[in-house]
């Protein structure tokens, strides 16, 4: 389940982050 969302979200840089807050990654960036 949590492997999709990861995907679902190519903002995530790495699957550690998106899987932690993918909303918060993308502004990282």
């Amino acid at each position: 389940e949590r492997s999709d969302h990861v995907e679902a979200c190519p903002q995530a840089p790495r699957p550690q982050e998106g899987r932690r807050q993918p909303r918060q990654a993308a502004q990282h960036l």
